[in-house]
Protein backbone atom coordinates (compact mmCIF):
# COMPACT_ATOMS: atom_id res chain seq x y z
CA UNK A 1 0.00 0.00 0.00
CA UNK A 2 1.18 3.76 -0.68
CA UNK A 3 -0.90 5.67 1.13
CA UNK A 4 -0.18 7.13 4.59
CA UNK A 5 -2.87 5.77 7.02
CA UNK A 6 -4.32 8.46 9.75
CA UNK A 7 -2.59 5.74 12.34
CA UNK A 8 0.67 6.82 10.86
CA UNK A 9 1.04 10.13 12.75
CA UNK A 10 4.87 10.56 11.67
CA UNK A 11 3.28 10.31 7.86
CA UNK A 12 0.43 12.66 8.32
CA UNK A 13 2.62 15.32 10.17
CA UNK A 14 5.46 15.15 7.38
CA UNK A 15 2.52 15.33 4.57
CA UNK A 16 0.79 17.76 5.56
CA UNK A 17 4.15 19.88 6.89
CA UNK A 18 4.87 19.82 2.86
CA UNK A 19 1.50 20.18 1.95
CA UNK A 20 1.51 23.54 4.22
CA UNK A 21 4.98 24.50 3.09
CA UNK A 22 4.06 24.25 -0.68
CA UNK A 23 0.60 26.78 0.14
CA UNK A 24 2.90 29.15 1.99
CA UNK A 25 5.25 29.12 -0.76
CA UNK A 26 2.67 31.40 -2.40
CA UNK A 27 3.70 34.54 -0.05
CA UNK A 28 6.76 34.47 -1.39
CA UNK A 29 7.14 36.34 -4.71
CA UNK A 30 6.52 34.13 -7.73
CA UNK A 31 6.04 34.08 -11.62
CA UNK A 32 2.44 35.06 -12.37
CA UNK A 33 -0.19 32.38 -11.46
CA UNK A 34 2.70 29.71 -10.86
CA UNK A 35 1.62 28.55 -7.89
CA UNK A 36 1.37 24.74 -6.66
CA UNK A 37 -2.47 24.61 -5.78
CA UNK A 38 -3.08 21.89 -8.04
CA UNK A 39 -0.19 20.06 -7.03
CA UNK A 40 -0.94 20.04 -3.66
CA UNK A 41 -4.40 18.48 -4.39
CA UNK A 42 -3.37 15.67 -6.35
CA UNK A 43 -0.58 15.09 -3.61
CA UNK A 44 -2.65 15.04 -0.65
CA UNK A 45 -5.09 12.70 -2.63
CA UNK A 46 -2.32 10.31 -4.15
CA UNK A 47 -1.03 9.81 -0.23
CA UNK A 48 -3.65 10.28 2.59
CA UNK A 49 -5.23 6.51 2.93
CA UNK A 50 -8.10 8.84 4.69
CA UNK A 51 -10.67 10.75 1.57
CA UNK A 52 -11.52 12.99 4.21
CA UNK A 53 -7.74 14.14 4.95
CA UNK A 54 -7.23 14.10 1.11
CA UNK A 55 -9.63 16.62 0.88
CA UNK A 56 -9.51 18.82 4.39
CA UNK A 57 -5.82 19.43 4.92
CA UNK A 58 -4.72 20.46 1.37
CA UNK A 59 -8.01 22.74 1.35
CA UNK A 60 -7.13 24.01 4.50
CA UNK A 61 -3.42 25.20 3.95
CA UNK A 62 -5.37 26.76 0.73
CA UNK A 63 -7.22 28.59 3.08
CA UNK A 64 -4.95 29.69 5.35
CA UNK A 65 -2.49 30.85 3.20
CA UNK A 66 -5.48 32.65 1.34
CA UNK A 67 -6.12 34.25 4.56
CA UNK A 68 -2.08 35.47 4.77
CA UNK A 69 -2.59 37.07 0.98
CA UNK A 70 -5.83 38.58 1.20
CA UNK A 71 -4.72 40.27 4.53
CA UNK A 72 -1.26 40.98 3.60
CA UNK A 73 -0.38 41.59 -0.21
CA UNK A 74 -3.79 41.84 -1.38
CA UNK A 75 -5.10 44.00 1.40
CA UNK A 76 -5.31 46.73 -0.38
CA UNK A 77 -8.09 45.25 -2.71
CA UNK A 78 -10.36 44.71 0.49
CA UNK A 79 -12.15 46.53 3.58
CA UNK A 80 -10.85 45.19 6.59
CA UNK A 81 -9.73 41.63 7.42
CA UNK A 82 -10.93 38.74 5.47
CA UNK A 83 -10.88 35.12 6.21
CA UNK A 84 -13.11 34.74 2.79
CA UNK A 85 -14.62 36.40 0.13
CA UNK A 86 -17.01 35.51 -2.54
CA UNK A 87 -14.36 35.04 -5.35
CA UNK A 88 -12.68 32.30 -3.97
CA UNK A 89 -15.68 30.16 -4.02
CA UNK A 90 -15.12 29.57 -7.90
CA UNK A 91 -11.27 28.59 -6.84
CA UNK A 92 -12.30 26.01 -3.70
CA UNK A 93 -14.82 24.29 -5.89
CA UNK A 94 -12.58 24.27 -8.41
CA UNK A 95 -9.63 22.66 -5.62
CA UNK A 96 -11.90 20.31 -4.34
CA UNK A 97 -12.38 18.88 -8.16
CA UNK A 98 -9.20 18.86 -8.59
CA UNK A 99 -8.55 16.63 -5.34
CA UNK A 100 -11.39 14.29 -6.75
CA UNK A 101 -9.25 14.04 -9.96
CA UNK A 102 -5.98 12.91 -7.53
CA UNK A 103 -8.11 10.40 -5.83
CA UNK A 104 -9.33 8.36 -8.89
CA UNK A 105 -5.99 8.69 -10.81
CA UNK A 106 -3.30 8.14 -7.94
CA UNK A 107 -4.67 5.64 -6.21
CA UNK A 108 -1.10 4.23 -7.46
CA UNK A 109 1.74 6.83 -7.63
CA UNK A 110 3.39 6.39 -11.23
CA UNK A 111 5.06 9.22 -13.46
CA UNK A 112 2.37 9.30 -16.44
CA UNK A 113 -0.53 8.91 -13.84
CA UNK A 114 0.70 12.04 -12.51
CA UNK A 115 1.38 13.95 -15.27
CA UNK A 116 -2.55 12.45 -17.02
CA UNK A 117 -3.85 14.26 -13.47
CA UNK A 118 -1.61 17.37 -13.74
CA UNK A 119 -2.96 18.13 -17.15
CA UNK A 120 -6.32 16.62 -16.82
CA UNK A 121 -6.42 19.06 -13.09
CA UNK A 122 -5.39 22.15 -14.79
CA UNK A 123 -7.65 22.21 -17.15
CA UNK A 124 -10.63 20.91 -14.84
CA UNK A 125 -9.50 23.85 -12.26
CA UNK A 126 -9.25 26.40 -15.68
CA UNK A 127 -13.29 25.24 -16.71
CA UNK A 128 -14.55 25.59 -13.49
CA UNK A 129 -12.90 28.80 -12.31
CA UNK A 130 -13.57 30.98 -15.73
CA UNK A 131 -17.06 29.39 -15.39
CA UNK A 132 -17.22 31.10 -11.58
CA UNK A 133 -15.95 34.01 -13.13
CA UNK A 134 -18.69 34.72 -16.05
CA UNK A 135 -21.19 33.53 -13.60
CA UNK A 136 -20.30 35.38 -10.63
CA UNK A 137 -17.65 37.57 -11.05
CA UNK A 138 -17.15 41.52 -11.88
CA UNK A 139 -15.91 41.50 -15.24
CA UNK A 140 -18.43 43.09 -17.88
CA UNK A 141 -18.69 39.20 -19.77
CA UNK A 142 -22.70 38.98 -20.79
CA UNK A 143 -24.43 35.73 -19.10
CA UNK A 144 -24.63 34.63 -23.02
CA UNK A 145 -22.50 31.88 -24.53
CA UNK A 146 -20.27 34.41 -25.86
CA UNK A 147 -19.68 36.11 -22.97
CA UNK A 148 -18.77 32.32 -21.58
CA UNK A 149 -16.49 32.10 -24.22
CA UNK A 150 -14.89 35.20 -23.50
CA UNK A 151 -13.93 34.37 -20.04
CA UNK A 152 -12.74 31.19 -21.36
CA UNK A 153 -10.05 33.03 -23.72
CA UNK A 154 -9.15 35.89 -20.84
CA UNK A 155 -8.34 33.24 -18.77
CA UNK A 156 -6.08 31.22 -21.39
CA UNK A 157 -2.89 32.42 -20.22
CA UNK A 158 -3.73 31.73 -16.68
CA UNK A 159 -4.27 28.12 -17.74
CA UNK A 160 -1.33 27.89 -19.62
CA UNK A 161 0.59 28.94 -15.97
CA UNK A 162 -1.03 26.76 -13.98
CA UNK A 163 -0.66 23.61 -16.11
CA UNK A 164 3.11 24.30 -16.09
CA UNK A 165 2.86 25.08 -12.19
CA UNK A 166 0.85 21.88 -11.61
CA UNK A 167 3.57 19.73 -13.60
CA UNK A 168 6.66 21.60 -12.29
CA UNK A 169 5.35 21.09 -8.37
CA UNK A 170 4.14 18.17 -9.03
CA UNK A 171 7.34 16.81 -9.82
CA UNK A 172 9.17 18.51 -6.98
CA UNK A 173 6.37 17.67 -4.61
CA UNK A 174 6.30 13.84 -5.08
CA UNK A 175 9.62 13.34 -6.29
CA UNK A 176 10.91 15.17 -2.66
CA UNK A 177 7.94 12.83 -0.68
CA UNK A 178 9.80 9.67 -2.41
CA UNK A 179 13.00 10.11 -2.17
CA UNK A 180 12.02 10.71 1.71
CA UNK A 181 10.14 7.36 1.51
CA UNK A 182 13.25 5.76 0.49
CA UNK A 183 15.24 7.08 3.74
CA UNK A 184 12.82 7.18 6.27
CA UNK A 185 11.32 4.01 6.64
CA UNK A 186 8.45 5.02 9.16
CA UNK A 187 7.30 6.86 5.41
CA UNK A 188 7.83 3.70 3.49
CA UNK A 189 5.05 1.76 1.47
CA UNK A 190 3.92 -1.39 3.34
CA UNK A 191 4.28 -4.05 1.71
CA UNK A 192 1.34 -6.43 1.13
Amino acid sequence: MEKISSNNRTGVIVLSGIILTAALSRIVPHGWNFTPLGAIALFGSAYYASRWMAFLIPLASLWISDVILNNTIHAAYSEGFSLFHTTMIGVYIAFLAVTAIGLLLLQKVKLHRVLVAAVSGAVVFWLITDFASWLWGHFPYPKTLAGLLASYAAGFPFFLKMLLSNLVYSAVLFGVFELLRRRVPVLAPVSK
